[in-house]
């Protein structure tokens, strides 16, 4: 920002996240550290979606790390594990309320909070889990946790494709600066796509297949 000689505040689009735990009545083996989606449920009206997926061992050490009130249960957790899924729940852009300024000599990032985002995750939640239960796939509980405003890691469409100086060219150069590119979630605009880490990976790819001619 400092670069392009930006003082004005800029809007950071993002989708505001849920993490919902559940207890499956079915087990589900996976030697990843990492477990990818198992499906979503989506809702393309409303504009939200929830990608389960199940647990795992570096999953579970987190949450160890973050609730030390869990650890006595370590034992019983880590047999329970393949049982247990969990649940991204994103809303659409149209709640992103984040925020980026410079102050002095510094830049801060920052929320202009709407009292009611967790009211409005926890409703499409509730929707969620009932998808789930009707399919007899969880038992009948679960616990939230929000981990709040901004900790969603689905940021973009800062710089998207454009022609004024805040904005790349189909090669994802800058246009203020050809020999700057941008290859992040920014110059993407995400406003159906709640998860866009393939498109980002894939758009990474093709321009390092350009910058190797």
């Amino acid at each position: 920002m400092e670069y392009l000689n930006i003082n004005k505040e800029v809007s950071i689009k993002h989708h505001p996240r849920l993490i919902s735990v559940y207890l499956g009545r079915n087990k589900i083996l996976s030697n990843l550290d990492i477990t990818p989606g198992l499906f979503q449920v989506k809702n393309s009206k409303e504009n939200y979606s929830g990608d389960v997926r199940p647990c795992s061992e570096m999953i579970l050490n987190m949450a160890l790390k973050i609730y030390s009130i869990l650890k006595p249960f370590k034992k019983i957790l880590m047999f329970l594990k393949n049982y247990i899924y969990f649940s991204n729940n994103l809303l659409g852009t149209q709640y992103s309320n984040l925020f980026i300024k410079k102050n002095k000599d510094q830049f801060n990032i920052y929320s202009k909070n709407k009292k009611n985002t967790l009211k409005i995750l926890k409703g499409k939640q509730i929707k969620i889990y009932k998808f789930l239960r009707n399919k007899k796939l969880v038992y009948p509980f679960y616990k939230n946790f929000f981990p709040g405003i901004g900790s969603d890691y689905h940021y973009f469409g800062t710089i998207p494709l454009g022609n004024n100086k805040l904005s790349v060219n189909k090669n994802c150069q800058l246009n203020n600066n050809k020999s700057i590119y941008l290859i992040d979630g920014s110059v993407f605009n995400f406003k159906k796509n709640l998860y866009p880490f393939v498109f980002v990976m894939a758009n990474a790819k093709r321009i390092a297949k350009i910058l190797n001619k």
